[in-house]
């Protein structure tokens, strides 16, 4: 059996106030797996995220990470942080917490360049991010000068710079324009076929299916957890956990409702296209009387 990656025991969070933002959660994570963490706002998924990448401690509970145990009430002040650091990356909600040097390419290098390894390897990383993220043409400019769209996929590259075991990602399609909303979708799905270790935590249901492949449902605790179409077929869990079904199942609903039938829902475009055009000439909607 594969060790996971990731394993969290029990983790809670706790604000100053006392009221609670995690209650014993637990998640194992495997290496390569693809996996979106979805909830609706303040339901602890930023909390979670932050609390794996060492940036906030936990009140209580147990962390692995590569199979390294991690005290999580206390890791900031450990010697492992700088060891977390390399191994895990985070892309925030805000890009603009990522972008604070004076051109894009100082700060897609600054994180190898803490790093202490030799300038040469510095550079091909550098441009290795930007190029595989077709962003190289963007490398002079200052960050607080480009599109939302733009800072969105600098800020990945600024993670993909240095080659961490496992990418963390907060709401990666939030606050997007729709092409670039897509464009970022595309950098999960692209990231997720190449095997790396993925975790989004985003509310958008209508994006997970295209780069997920496991679906946690977190509401301050671990409601459930499942394959996408296992998690998104369960009305009443997305009723308790104040989700919805993604748009396009929505109107394949629709039309299953006048006659269009399938034999089980779409919950990505890719899979509604796929349906319509594997039916050919035989999609047609019986018109029921009136």
């Amino acid at each position: 059996m594969i060790s996971p990656v990731i394993c969290l025991k029990n983790l809670s969070y706790m604000y100053p106030d006392g009221s609670l933002a995690l209650e014993n959660v637990s998640l194992e994570i495997a290496s390569g797996e693809s996996v979106a963490i979805v909830g609706p706002n303040g339901a602890g998924k930023s909390t979670l995220l932050q609390i794996m990448a060492g940036l906030i401690p936990a009140s209580s509970g147990s962390l692995n990470i590569l199979g390294k145990e991690i005290d999580p009430r206390s890791v900031e002040k450990s010697h492992d942080l700088d060891w977390l650091r390399r191994s895990l990356g985070i892309v925030f909600q805000d890009s603009d917490v990522a972008l604070f040097n004076s051109t894009v390419w100082n700060d897609v290098v600054f994180g190898p360049l803490h790093m202490g390894i030799a300038q040469e390897e510095v550079v091909a990383r550098g441009n290795e991010a930007l190029e595989s993220l077709g962003i190289i043409d963007l490398k002079d400019r200052a960050p607080y000068r480009l599109s939302g769209g733009e800072k969105r996929k600098v800020s990945i590259a600024c993670v993909l710079s240095m080659r961490p075991n496992i990418i963390l990602f907060d709401e990666p399609t939030s606050d997007l324009d729709p092409r670039s909303r897509k464009v970022v979708i595309g950098i999960l799905k692209k990231l997720t076929e190449e095997g790396k270790t993925v975790i989004v935590a985003t509310h958008d249901l209508n994006a997970v299916p295209d780069f997920s492949r496991r679906i946690v449902v977190l509401k301050k605790t671990v409601l459930a957890s499942g394959s996408v179409r296992e998690i998104l077929s369960d009305e009443a869990l997305l009723n308790k956990s104040d989700l919805d079904v993604p748009i396009v199942t929505h109107l394949f609903k629709i039309l299953s409702s006048v006659g269009y039938y399938t034999d089980e829902l779409p919950f990505s475009l890719d899979e509604a296209v796929g349906m319509i055009i594997g039916r050919g000439d035989r999609f047609h909607i019986h018109q029921g009387s009136h």
